[in-house]
């Protein structure tokens, strides 16, 4: 709460308030108190003068006199105020309303005079791009006249870099781009025939060269035959595919492939004999059930199968496996002859393994050969 002493006012018949100069800053003549009610500005009627509280809850309410008589403000905030314009220390601070509509703005004297933007000083003419006003060409600005203040354009840099007439190094010359349907241009030397020294940064010479130093070329798709004369003698034929090759039979990986004409006349071959001696029985001493070792008879198609017999009168059945452990009965049979000789042929029938099996009691040698 904040309290107006009887010192700081006085109130006369007229309810007028008398203020002290030396408490309220403005200079205000014929203040008026306008009480709300009786209790918030009580004052001796016959002293003239009082205290009154005055707070958030109890407001003293003063008004300007109705008489006519104006208010001459001459300070704000222990400041001295006067008419006309000033500077902006000793001007009242304002705020523009919100709806405020257009102000127009007249300088005091003639034309505005643009001498800064940005804080940076311009004036009238060409300056450098540092001392201009950025602008933004129209988005639908109609097309606009160069003229150069003098004579025609001497283009004198590109990028920085200076361009000169006449023919230059690639560096210092334009970039360019042929257009797409760019007629035929006629290529002319300066002298004489063009001498092509150089393919690909590298030097090229008339005259047969090693590879690295010859031009890559296409023998063209309908191409006619074309014939090879070596330079010396027969050609020698010492590689294929790069791998070396020479006279006479060697393995398949090491020969050249060929095909066989759609009319060749029957080849003879001669194919090798694989087998030994009792290698299916070495003198086995067998009865009825018994078997044979089983050998290995996948490298041919051939076999003939041979042998003898103490036993005359049984047979020997010949039995087939793929896997060396299922055997089965392949319907042939070998019969000894009056001495116990036993023969057998079977001819064009891939087996993979053969074994005997005996039904009789006997002493046995039994041999297969394959090719």
């Amino acid at each position: 709460m904040s309290r107006i002493s009887a010192n700081s006012f006085l109130v006369d018949a007229e309810q007028r308030i008398q203020m002290s100069l030396s408490n309220i800053s403005p200079d205000i003549a014929g203040l008026t108190v306008a009480q709300s009610n009786a209790d918030l500005l009580k004052c001796d009627a016959n002293a003239q003068q009082g205290n009154a509280d005055v707070s958030t809850s109890n407001p003293l309410y003063v008004q300007f006199n109705t008489g006519g008589e104006e208010v001459d403000i001459v300070k704000v905030n222990n400041a001295a105020i006067s008419l006309a314009q000033k500077n902006m220390a000793a001007s009242f601070p304002v705020v523009i309303a919100s709806d405020q509509s257009a102000i127009s703005v007249s300088p005091s004297e003639g034309d505005v005079d643009l001498v800064k933007v940005g804080g940076s000083a311009i004036a009238i003419g060409q300056g450098a791009m540092a001392a201009s006003l950025p602008i933004a060409i129209a988005s639908d600005q109609s097309a606009i006249s160069v003229n150069p203040s003098e004579g025609d354009v001497d283009l004198v840099k590109v990028g920085g870099s200076a361009i000169a007439i006449g023919q230059g190094t690639m560096t210092a010359s334009l970039p360019v781009a042929i257009a797409s349907n760019q007629s035929a241009i006629s290529v002319n030397p300066s002298e004489g025939d063009v001498d092509l020294v150089k393919v690909g940064g590298s030097a090229i010479a008339i005259g047969q060269a090693a590879m690295t130093a010859s031009l890559p070329v296409a023998i063209a798709s309908n191409q006619s035959a074309i014939s090879v004369a070596p330079s010396e003698g027969d050609v020698d034929l010492v590689k294929i595919g790069g791998s070396a090759i020479a006279i006479g039979q060697g393995a398949m990986a090491a020969s050249l492939p060929v095909v066989l004409a759609s009319n060749q006349s029957a080849v003879p071959v001669s194919r090798s004999v694989a087998g030994s001696q009792g290698n299916l029985s070495n003198g086995q001493s067998v009865i009825a059930t018994n078997t044979s070792t089983a050998v290995d008879v996948s490298a041919g198609s051939s076999y003939t199968i041979f042998g003898s017999s103490t036993d005359v009168a049984n047979e020997v059945e010949i039995q087939v496996s793929v896997d060396n452990s299922n055997y089965y009965a392949s319907g042939m049979s070998i019969f000894p002859d009056a001495s116990g000789n036993l023969f057998s042929a079977i001819q064009n029938t891939p087996i993979k393994y053969l074994r005997l099996k005996y039904t009789g009691t006997a002493t046995v040698t039994m041999s297969v050969s394959f090719a």
